[in-house]
């Protein structure tokens, strides 16, 4: 894994907020890595107060861009579903996908 992923999911994994982290350790070369991660307080609440105030300029639905790019998986690509829907498909609603663009992790963390 290049030191961008890395360092961001080292960073995930220690952070009292994130009950779990997704990753591959398959992707080795280059950038543009998707990280997925799950917010441990299951609250819209919570969730938009993260997504509002995270430092990432570019939030939205296109992922391996250069540029890191944040997105409320469950919200953007299940929109039409119902939460019941969601829940019964597995899906959490507060999952976060994150793609680790070639800027420093700096700016992401």
């Amino acid at each position: 894994m290049s030191a961008n992923p890395e360092k961001i999911v080292e960073y995930l994994m220690n952070n009292p907020i994130v009950s779990k982290v997704y990753y591959s350790t398959e992707l080795k070369h280059g950038n543009g890595h998707v990280v997925s991660f799950e917010l441990k307080d299951h609250s819209y609440e919570l969730a938009e107060a993260f997504y509002d105030n995270c430092t990432i300029q570019t939030k939205g639905t296109i992922m391996g861009l250069e540029k890191s790019m944040l997105m409320p998986y469950a919200f953007i690509t299940h929109y039409h579903d119902s939460i019941e829907a969601h829940d019964s498909m597995g899906l959490n609603n507060y999952i976060v996908r994150l793609s680790v663009g070639t800027g420093t992790p700096d700016i992401i963390i």
